[in-house]
């Protein structure tokens, strides 16, 4: 769904397969995943989707896209409703429709911006602007729902950053009052602590922790971490109060696995840099 919009869909970089169904089908969509072979990793513990392995790909069936963007979640719950069938050389893929497609993939690089972005993501933002978000499609469609997703900031600057430092092409003139100097920021923050759109490791959670608890303050981290977390308060939810705490004997417990030194001064140096961009990008 994201190779389509490159002259080559096959020079995208391939990771693992993410999709989504209606929710009256998740259920549905799980049997038919276990009948045909789909083995699921039962040492995956999320709430957002269900992991599974075969031919030694990764396959995530999404509950929900998005936790926190409840705008953007109402966009693929109706987008679902409206599917469309495009071609990637030769074979056809059913995708969500233009206009939430874009959305999903910028929301993918707000995403990372919390864990460390990746090119992969901004590559995928840079070349569906190329071939589908033209100045008359922003002015009469994309702008406002960006806008009540809180997007449209950074839809502006990693445009404009793409045009300044990938090579996109001027013709697009909608993000021309982009911060220039937030552009060049993103810029050395995708240079200094990205990658290809791979996972990554202990140090970059760490940060991304650093960058949360920056962000939203302490007890709200380890009481939302917590929420997500814990098995036992998703089947009791009598068990909300005491969620922070659950959270922080996970940090303790995921911290004296670490065989690496972790520099807490200087995390938390790059963590406040980290938390005044992305309020400058308007990222909540």
């Amino acid at each position: 769904a994201a190779a389509v919009y490159y002259p080559n869909p096959s020079a995208r970089t391939f990771g693992d397969i993410d999709f989504i169904v209606p929710k009256e089908q998740f259920d549905y969509t799980l049997s038919v995943l276990r009948r045909n072979s789909f083995v699921e990793k039962k040492d995956h513990d999320s709430q957002r989707h269900v992991c599974f392995m075969k031919d030694c790909v990764t396959f995530e069936l999404h509950r929900y896209f998005s936790s926190e963007n409840a705008e953007l979640e109402q966009h693929i719950i109706s987008g679902l409703q409206r599917v469309e069938r495009r071609s990637v050389n030769t074979v056809e893929i059913s995708m969500l429709p233009t206009l939430e497609n874009g959305m999903v993939l910028l929301e993918h690089i707000k995403g990372h911006l919390k864990s460390g972005m990746g090119l992969r993501q901004v590559i995928d933002w840079m070349m569906y602007v190329r071939a589908e978000l033209d100045d008359a499609f922003w002015e009469s469609v994309f702008k406002k729902e960006a806008e009540k997703a809180d997007l449209l900031v950074l839809a502006k600057t990693a445009t404009k950053m793409c045009q300044r430092h990938l090579g996109l092409d001027s013709s697009v003139t909608w993000c021309i009052d982009a911060d220039e100097s937030l552009c060049d920021e993103l810029m050395d923050y995708l240079l200094s602590s990205g990658n290809f759109g791979r996972k990554y490791g202990h140090d970059n959670q760490v940060m991304t922790v650093a960058t949360d608890i920056q962000r939203i303050g302490l007890f709200r981290k380890l009481q939302k971490s917590g929420m997500v977390n814990w098995k036992a308060y998703r089947k009791h939810r009598w068990l909300k109060p005491f969620c922070w705490i659950y959270q922080i004997f996970r940090y303790l417990k995921q911290w004296f696995r670490s065989r690496k030194n972790i520099d807490l001064f200087k995390d938390r140096r790059l963590a406040a840099q980290r938390a005044a961009m992305l309020e400058r990008l308007e990222i909540h």
